[in-house]
This record gives structure tokens, C-alpha cells and sequence, in this order.
């Protein structure tokens, strides 16, 4: 019984886990997108996540496991103690029957039970003779003790009287009542430790219930990814990553691995280039020290020792350096590692988000463009200077352009500055010159904003996205807590007599800690006002949006942006507080606009529109939403706040953003390492074949592309391959190899490839039917200045809804232009001058194409066009499209 108790008592309900204010915040210095690991993970459209709700749960659910396992365990446990239990019974029962054959012996009526009796009290007898014999000699003790001292001595003690069979009723009841008593403390502690670990779960499984009607069904969820930094058991967590490893096809290691590694190849690099410029430094120190030495004739004792100091140096610096020069190699092959790990996922997220974004517009019409024509009046507002570097959209992209001049103010806006209130001045217009190349054979490269095809645009202000980069301001009270510091510091200095509290005292540099410590100390006072935000947010939105208030940026990666992006200015960072909206549907990321535009709290500043189909998302791995710099008007701190759609968000949670965190560790999308413009080598065809450089682009002979052809071949097969854009123009193309051999590895990489040009080369060779079935996403297609390459334009093409431009110049294709070409939704640009195509132009080819701007079909002498036709076309193409028409034109 007393083992058992023991035991019983160790089995106690588990604690719940604590709560925190801001949960699951985690301040790591490699951190992700801009630090953008504190948004929610959505497992599927239309569900809300918060990475602080999902660690919780995940912690509950491990803790109610093990609670399982207890109640499991002592659910075992349960038969041997009710067997234990049953022999106790048995023994109570035995002892009874006990009592009553002495009863029955006492009287005469039972021989056995009479003996049995006999022994037991003959027991009990000798027992109560030893406690006699005790009590006497204690007794003599006393009075010895007593007479000593002149005490009167007391009575001896009297006699027990007790009959042995009234001492077995006692000795029998008495064990009766203990075990009964240790029965019922045994079915208690049972009780009571089922009850807690019942309570336990209910509590748990309450809770669990709770946050699960906030969050989408997960079972359709693609993500079989386990993370290593999601607080796990100790005892699982390894063995859970391991399990997913093993069972996974692509997943080589859980991206935690490759993040954590990727950061200790870097981290070894600095303090490694440290060492070697300092000990580069004391040897030019210590050699001038020599020399000086020498034209003072310093004694050859001094000189010897300094002497050896300097081989000393030299060989610390060549440590150094041979282990600084071993610390490149490692990040190199670390990042070429990376890269092979995340570009196939990388690449396949970045399809997920484009056709997750076509759904959303599809399902439904024209709202995007109300989306971005809101943002464009709220954002796009204030005066432009001259020489200023702004962003327009220029041939259905993106593009830097500079300010020239802003237009004459138009009637409107006179009217308005006469004080007509009906009229608008937001009408002001600029000109401005487009970034745009020069690149054509035979003439020299030109790039910029004044090439000698300079592009100028007359534009409204609307139209024209400023994206200036705002500075913080420190806050009321974080500058009188600079000051009294100052006057603290002054006082110190002083010896006790402290400053005028109220004198002038400059605001902190903004490159030093102590800017920083301030800027985090608005932030933190701005979350409190965020909350009032949020609710005045969930007032004007459904429940089918969500609000979270993420924690304050980690120091650690607010320091390496700040210098990495701002040359140390602390002041440009305006994301150390910030929170999300997440919207199910385009129609609310509206709504949440104007919510934002409504609130008299906060103030727009900027907003970037990474939702427009505009926009380059490469430089974010394909992921799409709206960032907005807000103004808290009670603190004066800049905030950013995201606006981001469920779909998209639900591809990044799926284990995309360990992708992008990683690649932007690794600057994986940084355009020098991403493009590689020049020669072939062993290192530009591993960086292919890793997936590491995704643009290739070769111009001359001097390309070696007959030296690497064969390597080139492998590293465009290779499964992690994921080059988007190739091209081969002028090259030494190597003799006896044919067009399909660089066409089968660009058919397996499928919808990645999105640009492509040949041009230039003795290639031979034609284009197979299952090249535009493969290459579904070319936007640029250029086959050009290639004599031998004959054959018909492939059906196929038809299929191909995001070709924007076909160069087809210069070549031998020949046969009929395919009517498929009208089915080419996006094309603009479609050459195929000099060739020797035959036949009719065919009116469905081109008529439905609005916006064709260029069209090229002369030099075809075979090909020919009616004046039917030519009208059709006329009338179907951009107003002011540039054609060129066959040379034969045949009347209707």
C-alpha cells in the first residue's frame, strides 16, 4: 500500500502552456522578408492563421498527447489495482471469518477454528507480556529516580485486564478498518487523478475547438514540410523532421537546415575578413617601423626582435587569409547547395501565385482595376521636381523614368485655383523620359533615360508613382527623454549640477544606437494604438478578412537592413511596427482601401502596389500583395501595414516563405547574381545547373559556348535547373550539332522558361510541334538571322497566351502563317521579315489583336495579301500599329 500511494502521488494534470501578449516571436538575425516570418500561414483559401495561434496549438496538441499517454498508462494500471483491491477484500473477508471461528472456539462449538484461536492468542499473549514487562521496568526506572531526589514515589500502573479474546476483536477490527480505509484513499487518488487529467483535456480540447473555428480546413493543405524552429517536444522534434525527410520526393532537408547553414557560412566570413585587414595593417605598420629603424640605426637587438614579430605577422596573415579564402569556397558551395534545394520550389510557388491571382481576377471582373485606380489617388498625389526618379507603366511593364518638366496647368486646374469647387487640380501633368536600351548589332549598347530611341511620356500625376522613401521623426516624448539623458549625462559631468532640463539639445544621430533604442520606443508605444486601429478596421470589414498585429521586427535584422539598405540610417526603417489584413476576395482588399482612407487616426504615406499585373514580382519569388507606409497620428511613428490575399498567402504559408527567407539570405534574387551576361564557364554552368543564375545571356564568339556546349546541355537538364530566360546571339554555335539538342532540355523546364532568342548562328534545324506544347509561358520568342533553320511556324503557337513578341526575322521558315497565331491573346509584336513564307495572310491571324503595335511580313516572296484582308487588319490592330506589308498585294 505504501508503494502504491507513493506512486498515485506523481500522477498530477499538466500544467497549460502560458500565454504571451505577442506570441511566437522569434528574433532571429537571418531572418525573412523584410522580415516577414510574423505573417499568419493559411493552409487554405478563405481561413485565417497567425504562426503565434498555430505554435500554441501545436504546443497544446503535444501537451495533450502526453496526457493521453498518462490516462492510457493509468488506464492500464487500473485492473492490477482493482485486483489489488479484490485481494484486500479477500483478506477482510479471511480476517472476518477468523473472528468468528475464535468466537465460535471460544464457546466450544469448533475444534479447528478452537486451535486456530488458541495460536492466535497465544500470540497476542506474548506480545502483551513484552509491553507489560516494558511498562514495569520503565516503572523501576522512575521510581528510582524519584527517591533519589526525595519525590514521593508514584503508584505502580495497574494491570491490564483484558481477555485474549477481546484483544483479537480489536486487533481484527482494527486491521478490518485500515485496509478499508487505504481501499477508499486508493479509489480516491484514482478519482481525482482522472478528473484533473480530464479537466486538463477538456480545457485543452476547449481551446483547441476555439481557435479552430477561426482557421481553414488543412486536410487538402499540399504542405508536408515539418519546421524545425516550431516549438516541438524535445523528444520529437528531430524525429518528426526526419520522418517527413525520408517519405519526401523533392524536399532534400527541412529549409530550416539550409537556413541555419547558409547563415553560419556568412557569419564566418566577417569575422575572418576582419582579422586578415588588421594583421594587413600591422605588417604595413611594422614594415614602416623597419624602415624607419634602419635610417636611424636602432640597435640590432630592436631590430632583430621586430624582425621577428614582422614573420610572426606574416604567417598569422596568411593563416588567415588561406582560411578566409577556405570560408568563400564554403559559401560558395553553400549557396549553389541553397539554390539546388529551393529553386524548384521557388519556381513552382511563383506559378501558384500567378494563376492564384488569374482566379481572383477572373472570378472577378474590372475590380482589380478599381483597386489600382484607388490606390493611385491615394498614393499618387503631391508636386514633382525636375530630374526626380519615378516609376510609369510602359508597354504593359513597370519602368524607371525621370522628371523633365511639369506641363502647363490645364483649364481644370485654373479653375480650380479660382476657387471653382467643382473643378479638380489633380490634374497637373508631367513629362517624363522612360529607362529604356539600345541593343542592335552593329551599333553601339546604349541604356538609360537619354538613349537615342528616347522614350517621353505626357502624363496626369495619377499616372506617375513617386515611391519616395520616407524618414521617421522621433516623437514628443522620445525626445524629452533624449534631453533629460543629455542634462543626466551633462550633470554627471559636472559634478551633480545638473543642466536646464529645457535647453536645446539635439535629436540623437540617426546612425547611432541610441536613434535606434528611441525608434523602438515609438514603435512599441505606436502598438498600443494599433490596437484601436484593428478594431476600427474590424468595425468596417466581415468575418471573412482577418486583422493581426505583428510583433516589433527583430533588432537584429533591423540592424542589418538598416545597413545593408540605409548605410546605417535608422531612420529609414518604417516597418519595426506592423500588421496585416488578410482579404478573401479582391472586392475587400477594396474595402480594406478605403477603411484605411477613412480612418482619421492614421495618415497614407506610400503604397506599394505589388498587385498590379504590372509589377516584377521576381524580386519576391512570385508572391503578390499591397504594402502601405501609415503615419499613427497620436505618435507620429511611421507603421506598415500589409494587405494580402488568402490564396497567395495560403502558397507562402505552405512552406514558400522558408524558400524566399533563404534565397534572400543568399541574395538569390539580386540581379548580379541571379543574370549572368558574358562567357561560359565551369562556374556560370554550375550556377545554371544549381538553379542559382536563372537569366543567361551570351553575345559573341567569345561566349566559348563550343568549348561548354555539352556542359551547357547538362546544366540546362539538370532537375534544379530553373533558368527563365536564355539567350544565345552571335555565338560560336559548334559544328554538327542541331537545334534540337538545345530544344529537348527547354522543353523539360517546360512553363519556366519565359524568354528565349537564337539568333545568329549556323544552327540547323526546325521547331518541333511540342515546343510551344511544352514552353507554355514564353513571353518573348526570338528565332532570328539563322539561314538554316527551315520548316513551318509550329500550330502549336496558338497555345502559347502570354506571348508578347515573336522575332522571327532573317530565318527559312516557310509554309503558311497558322491561323492559331489570333488565338496568341497578348500578342503585340510579330515579325517574320525575310523568310520564305507562302500563301494568303490570313485575317484571323491578326484582326483580333487590339493591341498589336508591330507587324512584319514583307520580303516573303511567296506570301501575298488582299486589300480585304489588310483593311480587316487595319481596322483590328492598334490604331497606330507600324505594318509592313508583303510586297505582293492582291486585290479582293
Amino acid at each position: 500500500m505504501r508503494f502504491l500511494g507513493s506512486n498515485l502521488k506523481t500522477v498530477t494534470p499538466a500544467a497549460e502552456p502560458s500565454r504571451t501578449r505577442y506570441a511566437g516571436h522569434q528574433d532571429a538575425g537571418c531572418q525573412t522578408s523584410d522580415d516577414d516570418s510574423w505573417l499568419p500561414g493559411i493552409a487554405g483559401a478563405g481561413g485565417d492563421f497567425a504562426p503565434n495561434l498555430q505554435r500554441q496549438i501545436r504546443q497544446q496538441e503535444e501537451v495533450i498527447a502526453s496526457q493521453r499517454e498518462a490516462i492510457e498508462e493509468l488506464r492500464k494500471a487500473v485492473p492490477a489495482l482493482e485486483q489489488l483491491v479484490g485481494e484486500q477484500e479477500a483478506l477482510i473477508e479471511s480476517l472476518q471469518k477468523r473472528l468468528y471461528a475464535s468466537s465460535a472456539s471460544a464457546n466450544g462449538r469448533d475444534v479447528e477454528a478452537a486451535f486456530e484461536f488458541e495460536r492466535q492468542r497465544r500470540s497476542w499473549q506474548g506480545a502483551k507480556q513484552q509491553a507489560i514487562d516494558r511498562a514495569r521496568k520503565a516503572e523501576t526506572v522512575k521510581r528510582r529516580r524519584h527517591l533519589s531526589v526525595g519525590l514521593p514515589a508514584k503508584a505502580a500502573p495497574q494491570k491490564a485486564s483484558s481477555t485474549p479474546s477481546r484483544t483479537l476483536h480489536e486487533a481484527t477490527w482494527h486491521a478490518t478498518e485500515h485496509i478499508f480505509a487505504s481501499k477508499d484513499k486508493l479509489k480516491k487518488r484514482i478519482t481525482h487523478s482522472l478528473a484533473g487529467l480530464k479537466d486538463a483535456l477538456d480545457r485543452h480540447d476547449e481551446r483547441i475547438n476555439k481557435a479552430s473555428t477561426r482557421l481553414p480546413d488543412t486536410s487538402t493543405s499540399g504542405s508536408s514540410s515539418t519546421t524545425l524552429n516550431q516549438p516541438q517536444s524535445r523528444s520529437t522534434t528531430y524525429r518528426a523532421a526526419v520522418s517527413t525527410w525520408e517519405e519526401a520526393e523533392e524536399l532534400t532537408l527541412p529549409k530550416e537546415m539550409w537556413l541555419h547553414n547558409a547563415g553560419g557560412a556568412i557569419a564566418q566570413i566577417g569575422p575572418l575578413a576582419v582579422a586578415a585587414r588588421n594583421l594587413k595593417e600591422q605588417c604595413t605598420e611594422m614594415e614602416q617601423t623597419l624602415k624607419t629603424g634602419n635610417a636611424f640605426h636602432v640597435d640590432k637587438y630592436i631590430m632583430t626582435r621586430l624582425g621577428h614579430h614582422l614573420k610572426e605577422l606574416h604567417k598569422q596573415r596568411q593563416s588567415v587569409e588561406a582560411r578566409l579564402e577556405a570560408a568563400f569556397v564554403h559559401y560558395n558551395d553553400v549557396t549553389h547547395l541553397s539554390a539546388s534545394a529551393v529553386a524548384p520550389r521557388m519556381t513552382r510557388d511563383a506559378r501558384r501565385y500567378d494563376q492564384g491571382l488569374h482566379e481572383l481576377t477572373t472570378a472577378e471582373p474590372k475590380m482589380l482595376e478599381a483597386v489600382n485606380e484607388l490606390i493611385e489617388k491615394l498614393a499618387n498625389t503631391g508636386e514633382l521636381t525636375a530630374g526626380e526618379v519615378v516609376e510609369v507603366i510602359h508597354d504593359n511593364r513597370i519602368k524607371s523614368a525621370k522628371v523633365l518638366r511639369a506641363l502647363p496647368a490645364d483649364a481644370n486646374a485654373t479653375a480650380a485655383a479660382n476657387g471653382d469647387a467643382n473643378a479638380n487640380a489633380a490634374t497637373q501633368r508631367y513629362e517624363v523620359s522612360v529607362w529604356n536600351e539600345f541593343a542592335e548589332l552593329g551599333h553601339d549598347y546604349e541604356c538609360g533615360f537619354d538613349t537615342r530611341l528616347r522614350v517621353e511620356l505626357k502624363l496626369i500625376r495619377e499616372q506617375i508613382y513617386a515611391n519616395r522613401k520616407h524618414s521617421q521623426v522621433l516623437s514628443a516624448h522620445a525626445n524629452s527623454a533624449w534631453v533629460r539623458r543629455q542634462a543626466a549625462a551633462g550633470a554627471a559631468q559636472t559634478g551633480g549640477v545638473q543642466a536646464d532640463g529645457n535647453a536645446a539639445a539635439p535629436t540623437p544621430d540617426c546612425t547611432s544606437l541610441e536613434y535606434l533604442m528611441l525608434l523602438y520606443y515609438d514603435a512599441e508605444r505606436t502598438l498600443d494604438f494599433l490596437e484601436s486601429i484593428k478594431t476600427q478596421l474590424e468595425e468596417r470589414l466581415n468575418d471573412q478578412n482577418y486583422i493581426v498585429i505583428a510583433p516589433l521586427k527583430g533588432l537584429s535584422r533591423a540592424v542589418i537592413k538598416a545597413l545593408e539598405k540605409y548605410k546605417g540610417d535608422y531612420s529609414r526603417l518604417t516597418d519595426l511596427a506592423r500588421m496585416t489584413v488578410g482579404c478573401s476576395s479582391i472586392k475587400w482588399v477594396l474595402g480594406t482601401l478605403r477603411a484605411i482612407a477613412s480612418l482619421q487616426s492614421v495618415e497614407i504615406i506610400l503604397i506599394k502596389n505589388r498587385l498590379m499585373e504590372q509589377f516584377a514580382a521576381s524580386a519576391t519569388g512570385g508572391y503578390r500583395d499591397l504594402l502601405l507606409n501609415l503615419r499613427c497620428a497620436a505618435t507620429g511613428h511611421i507603421f506598415e501595414l500589409q494587405v494580402t490575399l488568402m490564396p497567395l498567402l495560403a502558397v507562402k504559408s505552405s512552406g514558400g516563405h522558408a524558400s524566399y527567407s533563404l534565397a534572400r539570405q543568399l541574395k538569390l534574387f539580386e540581379p548580379e547574381v541571379a543574370r549572368h551576361e558574358g562567357a561560359l564557364s565551369e562556374r556560370v554552368l554550375r550556377g545554371v545547373a544549381s538553379g542559382l543564375i536563372r537569366a543567361l545571356v551570351c553575345r559573341s564568339p567569345a561566349a566559348a559556348l563550343t568549348t561548354h556546349f555539352d556542359g551547357l546541355i547538362k546544366a540546362l537538364s539538370s532537375p534544379s535547373c530553373a533558368v527563365t530566360e536564355l539567350s544565345l546571339e552571335g555565338c560560336d554555335w559548334p559544328d554538327g550539332r542541331g537545334l534540337h539538342e538545345l530544344l529537348a532540355p527547354l522543353m523539360r523546364l517546360g512553363d519556366l522558361l519565359t524568354k528565349l532568342n537564337v539568333a545568329a548562328m549556323n544552327v540547323e534545324g526546325s521547331l518541333p510541334e511540342e515546343f510551344f506544347e511544352k514552353c507554355t509561358r514564353l513571353y518573348h520568342c526570338g528565332f532570328y538571322q539563322l539561314p538554316n533553320l527551315n520548316g513551318p511556324i509550329p500550330r502549336s503557337i496558338g497555345k502559347m497566351q502570354d506571348l508578347h513578341t515573336v522575332w522571327f526575322t532573317g530565318s527559312s521558315f516557310c509554309g503558311e502563317l497558322p491561323v492559331e497565331l489570333g488565338q496568341c491573346s497578348s500578342l503585340e509584336r510579330f515579325w517574320v521579315i525575310g523568310n520564305k513564307m507562302s500563301g494568303a495572310v490570313p485575317a484571323e491571324a491578326f484582326a483580333p489583336h487590339r493591341a498589336m503595335t508591330e507587324l512584319g511580313l514583307s520580303k516573303n516572296d511567296e506570301l501575298y495579301v488582299t486589300t480585304e484582308v489588310k483593311q480587316a487588319i487595319e481596322k483590328g490592330v492598334h490604331p497606330k500599329a507600324n505594318l509592313m506589308w508583303p510586297d505582293r498585294i492582291v486585290e479582293s
